[in-house]
């Protein structure tokens, strides 16, 4: 078969199973369950090389080339109606659940099978609609395996954190903090939200951070785990400049297992615009009770720890996400928004530090734009630079992590540690 020809098969009629609510994205296929086969009542599309015709409807992509064994891929669906819950399927098992965007879109990452090769068939199942997509699977040898992370021992993963990038893909600054990035070789990279000043239109973004970063779909792109940051990603609750260049909603949570953690990205844009906050709230309660993984991470733009600067200070409006995650034992919380580094004690959410169940929480808004300097102290501050660029670096492990601040300019400073998970 040609392998770059992408297959698709629609499908409409009742959903045989009731399905939790919310999006999940990117669990891994070994903490799947049976889904039942979906109605009968079937709308098939047509290809024509690359091109794809099919009614009105929902759509389902994956990508057009083959895939290896493990290799994680993007799934985004299309024309669904908005704010419904239901499931996608990998090989007939359920691997991650899903809930729409305001325009009846999601999109999710997702871990190829690590065995077999041959077609790959993905479904979602969405209330009353349903949709497919094919693609093809490599032998394992088909093509090279990804670079292990720097410094990660087995049953490790190593993970960088930074936000609050660039204005210029020529600013030395977001450079060298690219650079040390790139150096960690990470599973991933969580991006904190603000990647192009002033605003990211699709233009800006192109002749700026994707320059320094990507290009997309390579480069450190492929890596990446984005939430988006009100005003400089995002102004109202469609933006879709930041859908289109991340391939992803920006105002739609997800979640993914990477190792042995589970990690949780949550749209704070959604407070400054009112997208569906009650919506996102469900869906991080239905998430949270569904994996109760020993280690948990959760990222998103505005800080609800933080000193205050002349620009900001608290984000009052996510403590109910704060309230869920300390109640559900969560280790880390990752924020941008400020224009500098700060870690916190583990702290319960009324800013008591808790030892034994609180949140460690990191700013790391250090990604080259420049600084807002700190205007007061407060409480519970463990580490903080206002003068340093450069990024977070976690070292994921089993009922552990390691972290690291690693610089890339700018004055000396180091923030390094370890943390147990609850």
């Amino acid at each position: 078969m040609n392998v770059n020809r992408r297959r698709w098969l629609l499908i409409a009629g009742t959903a045989a199973v009731v399905l939790p609510a919310g999006i999940v994205l990117g669990s891994r296929l070994g903490d799947s369950m049976d889904v039942p086969d979906p109605p009968t009542t079937t709308r098939q599309a047509t290809t024509t090389g690359s091109t794809v015709t099919t009614p009105s409807g929902p759509r389902l992509s994956v990508p057009d080339a083959t895939i290896s064994p493990g290799e994680t891929f993007e799934i985004r669906g299309t024309g669904f109606r908005p704010f419904r819950s239901g499931a996608v399927t990998v090989n007939g098992r359920r691997v991650s659940d899903v809930r729409t965007t305001k325009g009846g879109r999601f999109s999710l990452s997702v871990d190829a099978p690590k065995d077999g090769r041959g077609d790959v068939r993905v479904q979602a199942i969405i209330g009353d609609e349903t949709a497919a997509a094919t693609l093809s699977l490599a032998p394992a040898s088909g093509r090279p395996a990804p670079s292990p992370s720097k410094d990660a021992s087995p049953g490790s993963v190593v993970v960088m954190a930074v936000g609050d990038l660039t204005s210029s893909a020529t600013d030395r600054d977001a450079m060298a903090v690219r650079d040390v990035v790139a150096a960690e070789r990470p599973a991933r990279i969580l991006m904190l939200g603000d990647y192009q000043y002033k605003y990211g239109s699709r233009s800006a973004i192109n002749g700026g951070a994707d320059k320094l970063w990507g290009p997309k779909p390579g480069g450190l792109w492929k890596k990446m785990m984005p939430t988006s940051g009100p005003t400089h990603d995002v102004k109202s609750c469609t933006p879709s400049d930041y859908d289109r260049y991340w391939e992803r909603s920006a105002m739609a949570p997800y979640s993914f297992n990477l190792g042995s953690w589970h990690i949780i990205q949550l749209p704070s844009a959604i407070y400054r615009y009112d997208c569906d906050p009650a919506g996102v709230l469900a869906w991080l309660r239905a998430d949270l009770a569904s994996h109760r993984t020993a280690c948990t991470l959760a990222f998103w733009h505005e800080p609800y720890w933080t000193r205050t600067t002349d620009e900001h200070g608290r984000t009052r409006e996510v403590k109910p996400w704060v309230d869920l995650l300390y109640g559900a034992g969560v280790e880390v919380v990752l924020n941008g928004h400020q224009h500098n580094y700060q870690r916190f004690e583990p702290q319960n959410p009324s800013d008591q530090v808790d030892r034994a169940r609180g949140i460690r929480s990191f700013v790391v808004g250090s990604g080259g734009i420049g600084f807002y300097p700190f205007t007061g102290p407060v409480g519970n501050t463990a580490a903080s630079t206002d003068t340093t660029y450069g990024a977070l670096k976690l070292v994921l492990r089993r009922g552990a992590y390691d972290w690291e601040f690693v610089r890339a300019g700018g004055a000396a400073f180091t923030d390094t540690g370890t943390g147990t998970c609850h």
